[in-house]
């Protein structure tokens, strides 16, 4: 007989109901990865200054981050109206999310093949800009997490996994651009993003496989990136 019972959190069924709270200093990404892995149903990051989110701190954009282990994951679009008092030549500037997945637009998961094992999607980048971090997710015997741009022959970033003796997942790391040293986006730009893998079973292994980039961007011209954005909503999903 199981002690801990489901429990529903609105629309949210959470079958361990074991919940990781936010703490300053403490639930950070890879605190999360290793709760949620030893059976956490929810995990919360640690709260974010918004006067740290607009100057864009190191520190914030860090603890933003979010990894796709850590569901059922809420697309919550939270508005927020902020009273700052700045000096006469500071500008607000708005950053966005992207993500890279080497499934393109199709489902997230998808079978590893024994072996070494690369998969990789190509996308046009619409916008021009500046990517200011870039993290990543990968999966057990995963390697890297590679971004490029192909039409400038050019690497963007290379994320090399932290593997435990049985080749399963320990961390990715995050890189985090200097102000004046992120990486610059022209339109037109076709960026690529790989997976790589190597599987020692000798056996496909269903659905085990995952390969995602993600960061944040500074458009060039905000008023055009602005049109994309969604009424406010909360949706789950598995």
């Amino acid at each position: 007989m199981d002690l801990l019972k489901p429990i529903n959190v609105g629309p949210v069924r959470i079958d361990a109901p074991v919940i990781l709270a936010p703490m300053t200093g403490v639930t950070d990404l890879p605190f999360r990865r290793i709760v949620k892995r030893y059976g956490a149903g929810l995990t919360v990051s640690e709260m974010i200054a918004s006067q740290a989110m607009i100057r864009e701190t190191r520190q914030s954009l860090q603890k933003s981050l979010w990894d796709p282990t850590e569901e059922p994951v809420s697309d919550a679009y939270v508005a927020l109206e902020i009273h700052y008092r700045r000096s006469a030549e500071a500008r607000l500037k708005t950053v966005y999310p992207v993500w890279f997945m080497v499934t393109h637009c199709g489902p997230t998961m998808y079978d590893l093949q024994p072996g070494r094992d690369v998969k990789a999607s190509e996308l046009t980048i619409p916008y021009a800009g500046r990517l200011l971090a870039v993290g990543g997710h990968i999966h057990d015997y995963g390697r890297e997490v590679r971004l490029e741009n192909v039409t400038r022959n050019e690497n963007i970033a290379t994320l090399k996994t932290v593997l435990d003796a049985d080749g399963r997942f320990v961390s990715l790391p995050t890189i985090i651009f200097p102000p004046r040293g992120a990486y610059r986006f022209k339109i037109g730009d076709v960026v690529k993003v790989t997976a790589v893998y190597d599987n020692p079973t000798g056996q496909k292994l269903p659905k085990a496989a995952m390969g995602v980039a993600v960061g944040y961007f500074l458009p060039d011209n905000g008023q055009a990136i602005a049109k994309l954005k969604l009424e406010p909503r909360i949706r789950f999903r598995r």
